[in-house]
């Protein structure tokens, strides 16, 4: 038997850590339908209306099988070694062995080829999220779908420049070799939080169709060495992300100045960054972006020419980026309205709304009979709000409403002509409110139905009915007043 399978059978092993190895299980899925033994896996996928689908994939569980590719009959056995763990996952090491009779090799071939190309179909106008895990990168989650690089609007002329230059990067790999420079590109996007970085980097590896390997600095137990094989096995056509790099290493001008909160969670020291940026050892053939709230905070050594080749700053919205959303997002408007939303963000003229002011500051004469709850927790004083209404510093070109439930706590001070021009008493429902209100619920309705709501209302209810609380009396009959 031994003979017999030494010469006329061929097997082929495939350890979990390959990464053919989730290509196969897949594919194995799909063609032994009629196995008897399956193990679960249950995976969630978010709808464009954000309802989410739960999918059972029912793959053959640990075992032997049997099913026939192209006419010849397999055997498929999957191992798992329980007293074997994959160090860097936690998990029981497993195999996947697959026995075939002949000595044509070409048939697992075609079968890796065809799981590939099924995987690759699966993750087609998707972007893959890789995060490091010990010494390999792992997929993180499901693929994304792509985000379009139209949708993510910076100020005029950034994006343009740095896909230019990406592309350019990554058409000319022969320039690089033949003038002995490193093929390598590094990038630094900077500037205040929630401005569209890591946005931009997410739509610019749809764009190109690479995927993202998303590098923490401050992860616990990372070391130099583990950092410097991570850059080299790095997943090809792959974006590296170093997001909030200043989080990991202060200028060293700064460090008596700065702690950071995660200090000693990491084993990379500085130096080991930058020989990974472009040491002797560094990878090359790689895209490499870091992102910064903060770039003073950042060593002069680490954004150097050679380590990071192009700098572009992601600030607050400019007026270009303001106008170029709206339209974006109401394309059928007229692009006056868009220049109208500009001018109202830049606050040509803005409405400012104090609420409940009679909550942050009681009337003086009043202050040792109501004492707030909440006194101590701001440090805006009460001479500060007065300047800030119509002192020498004072803004113009604004619209200022505040707010009080109780008229009588206001301290005369604030509320006198020239801080506040318009008074207006807004009371419970009168009965002309009340006739509205239902009239704009029920315009299909006599208005003498409206006559009788009222009457009704003042009936039961007396005169003390907010306008909220009719509003929430009509939630509940929407289409029918006749069944209140």
């Amino acid at each position: 038997m031994i003979l017999f399978r030494r010469h006329y059978m061929m097997t082929l092993e495939v350890p979990c850590r390959d990464k053919s190895y989730q290509w196969l299980l897949q594919w194995i899925t799909n063609n032994a339908r009629h196995t008897q033994h399956l193990s679960v896996e249950t995976t969630f996928q978010q709808h464009e209306t954000g309802k989410v689908r739960t999918s059972f994939d029912f793959i053959p569980s640990v075992g032997t099988h049997f099913f026939t590719y192209k006419g010849t009959w397999i055997r498929v056995e999957r191992n798992r070694e329980q007293h074997t763990l994959d160090l860097h996952m936690g998990v029981p090491w497993e195999t996947v062995t697959l026995t075939a009779l002949g000595r044509d090799k070409g048939i697992y071939f075609n079968i890796l080829e065809e799981a590939r190309a099924a995987a690759l179909q699966r993750e087609e106008g998707k972007t893959i999220m890789y995060s490091a895990v010990g010494s390999e990168w792992r997929q993180f989650g499901h693929p994304r779908q792509r985000r379009p690089i139209s949708s993510v609007i910076l100020d005029a002329g950034v994006q343009e420049r740095v896909v230019k230059d990406v592309r350019e990067f990554i058409a000319n790999p022969k320039w690089y070799t033949d003038r002995g420079i490193p093929y390598r590109r590094g990038y630094l996007l900077y500037g205040p939080p929630g401005c569209g970085k890591s946005s931009f980097i997410t739509a610019l590896a749809g764009e190109l169709e690479y995927s993202i390997c998303v590098l923490n600095l401050s992860e616990r137990g990372l070391s130099d060495d583990r950092l410097n094989h991570l850059m080299t096995v790095t997943p090809q056509q792959s974006i590296i992300l170093l997001e909030d790099v200043d989080a990991a290493f202060v200028s060293r001008e700064d460090t008596a100045k700065v702690k950071a909160a995660y200090e000693g969670l990491s084993r990379v020291t500085f130096s080991g960054l930058l020989n990974m940026l472009d040491g002797v050892a560094s990878a090359e053939a790689r895209i490499l972006f870091m992102t910064t709230n903060y770039l003073e905070r950042l060593d002069p050594a680490l954004i150097r020419p050679g380590r990071v080749d192009v700098k572009e700053y992601i600030g607050y919205a400019t007026d270009f980026q303001l106008n170029s959303i709206f339209q974006r997002f109401y394309p059928d408007h007229p692009s006056s309205l868009a220049d109208e939303f500009v001018a109202t963000v830049r606050g040509e003229l803005s409405i400012i709304l104090l609420e409940d002011v009679d909550a942050a500051f009681v009337s003086r004469e009043d202050t040792a009979k109501v004492k707030a709850a909440y006194e101590g927790l701001s440090r805006v004083t009460f001479s500060g709000l007065l300047n800030m209404l119509d002192g020498v510093a004072s803004a113009e070109a604004r619209i200022l409403f505040m707010t009080t439930n109780y008229l009588e706590r206001l301290d005369p001070a604030l509320i006198r002509p020239g801080r506040v021009d318009v008074k207006e008493y807004i009371g419970y429902a009168t009965d002309f409110q009340l006739k509205s209100i239902f009239q704009r619920f029920y315009p299909d309705h006599p208005s003498s139905l409206a006559d009788e709501f009222v009457a009704a209302v003042r009936r039961e209810l007396s005169n003390s009915v907010s306008m909220a609380l009719v509003q929430g009396f009509f939630m509940f009959y929407k289409n029918d007043p006749h069944s209140m």
